[in-house]
């Protein structure tokens, strides 16, 4: 990694000198962060890039360059129209300096204090970063174009030569004078050392050797694939684990679920005990002392006083009908996220595998869900919380008036609506494409959010119900936030945290 050492640019302000002197400097501006970029009328260096930011630092001349007509901003005005008499190097220090008749341009390449300063014939300095203190100036200077005899005049090792070029001359044995020839030549090699950018002096079987201005363009080009793999390495990893983590979580809850219902006692069972015994509900109360027949010994059962003794044991078998349909439905969904929870862990296995962008390339193509945008968090909406699953929208509201506002008024007739059942909560909408069916995932998303978006967060599995949003009206007097859903479905699920 040898693109900021005081070689390298001790021989790029060496090659520059020709390119630059006499030509006139046309224009500065920035358009990314912390980067400057000046304009010449040099037709051998037309554009030159310079980076100080605390991420990476840079100098490289550049063939072409797409200037924003929006998005750039003029810096360092006093440069426009100068012409370049001199280029510099510091004799000590990792500093270009480029010389004009009214002032010279400091590049201070140096770590995180790197800095680009103008410093006038007269007047104060000025500073491209301003967050960052004004650099010392240097001392002594070397005219570009006596660089490499300058260089070949050192037979001591330098102060300021690198610890790359020190260990590599410790390494092979040969003696300075030889490596800086093969410096001055002007020729370095690139490519990539165990999957990282690398630029370097000497050959070496795994780098392409190319002129000093190439390689400087190719190993950015290396380091901004490099940082792109590891943001996408990163965004999929988290993908991938929630994904396992879900999908595990899910499975596991059913389970539990199947079996704390197969523990507990049937309301069934209850109903029977108080059709058996009212004679001592014959007056209203909110609880009742029952002989347990099944079980032995006697058992308290809370009781509704406005309802008859007949209808409070109906409660109790309409439970069980729910409690019914709720066992039916979890029998018939775990050997789907048991499927679920296995193609996950095969997931991760595959993935932990992953050590190169070739390997990432191969793992999203066999699994293409980990790429896009499966589920995230993309904006919040001026109104409603706003969540893509699969591309598809999905509107959360905030507020009782603002569940109106998106049911009522946002919400197409044709979108999928939701929340949890029995419970106050937010509405959830689901915007249709094209009246397509939407795919279960997203339903099961989406029901994950309005679960997630109730009073029953804290609960392992909650009942939500969803329906075509023309089936949902609301009538005058109600209050803010009530509907009347008049046919809907149900599916249970657990909370899904959004920021997971």
């Amino acid at each position: 990694m040898q693109h900021l050492t005081y070689l390298t640019l001790a021989m790029l302000a060496y090659r520059l000198s020709p390119q630059l002197e006499g030509c006139r400097v046309v224009s500065a501006f920035t358009q990314h962060k912390d980067e400057l970029v000046l304009e010449t009328d040099a037709p051998a260096c037309p554009w030159l890039r310079v980076s100080c930011s605390n991420r990476i630092q840079y100098c490289v001349p550049v063939p072409q360059y797409g200037r924003a007509r929006a998005n750039s901003t003029r810096v360092l005005e006093p440069l426009a129209g100068q012409s370049v008499l001199a280029v510099q190097m510091a004799a000590q220090d990792r500093v270009i300096r480029i010389v004009f008749a009214g002032g010279c341009l400091d590049l201070c390449l140096f770590g995180s204090r790197s800095n680009i300063v103008w410093r006038p014939a007269a007047g104060e300095p000025l500073r491209f970063r301003g967050d960052v203190p004004l650099p010392a100036q240097p001392s002594a200077w070397v005219a570009a174009r006596d660089i490499p005899a300058w260089l070949h005049g050192q037979q001591d090792m330098p102060p300021w030569l690198d610890k790359y070029s020190q260990r590599h001359l410790a390494a092979t044995g040969i003696a300075l004078p030889q490596y800086l020839a093969q410096v001055t030549e002007g020729r370095c090699c690139v490519g990539l050392i165990d999957e990282q950018p690398a630029l370097c002096w000497m050959p070496h079987p795994q780098l392409e050797e190319m002129d000093l201005e190439e390689g400087l363009r190719r190993f950015l080009s290396l380091y901004w694939q490099q940082q792109d793999y590891a943001t996408r390495y990163a965004t999929v990893a988290r993908k991938v684990q929630s994904r396992e983590r879900l999908a595990t979580a899910r499975a596991r809850q059913t389970t539990e679920a199947l079996e704390a219902l197969a523990l507990a006692r049937s309301p069934e069972e209850i109903g029977h005990l108080m059709m058996a015994q009212l004679h001592k509900m014959a007056t209203p109360a909110d609880e009742v002392e029952l002989e347990d027949f099944y079980r032995g010994g006697m058992l308290t059962v809370k009781l509704d006083a406005r309802l008859s003794a007949v209808e409070n044991a109906q409660l109790w078998y309409a439970r069980h009908k729910t409690r019914q349909r709720e066992q039916a439905h979890l029998v018939q969904r775990l050997p789907q996220l048991e499927t679920e929870a296995r193609q996950a862990q095969a997931c991760t296995a595959d993935f932990a595998a992953v050590t190169r962008a070739e390997e990432l390339r191969a793992f999203l193509k066999k699994w293409p869900q980990m790429g896009g945008s499966p589920v995230s968090q993309v904006q919040q909406a001026p109104d409603f919380r706003h969540f893509v699953c699969q591309g598809y929208d999905i509107y959360v509201g905030r507020n009782a008036r603002n569940n109106d506002r998106l049911t009522q008024s946002f919400a197409r007739k044709e979108d999928i609506w939701l929340h949890a059942r029995e419970a106050q909560g937010s509405h959830v909408v689901v915007r249709r494409k094209d009246k397509q069916p939407v795919p279960p995932a997203v339903l099961e998303y989406a029901a994950g959010l309005a679960a997630w978006f109730s009073k029953q967060r804290g609960s392992g599995l909650v009942a939500v119900m969803y329906t075509p949003r023309k089936y949902v009206r609301k009538s005058r007097r109600m209050a803010p936030g009530q509907v009347i859903v008049e046919r809907s479905q149900t599916l249970l699920v657990p909370p899904v945290d959004p920021q997971e």
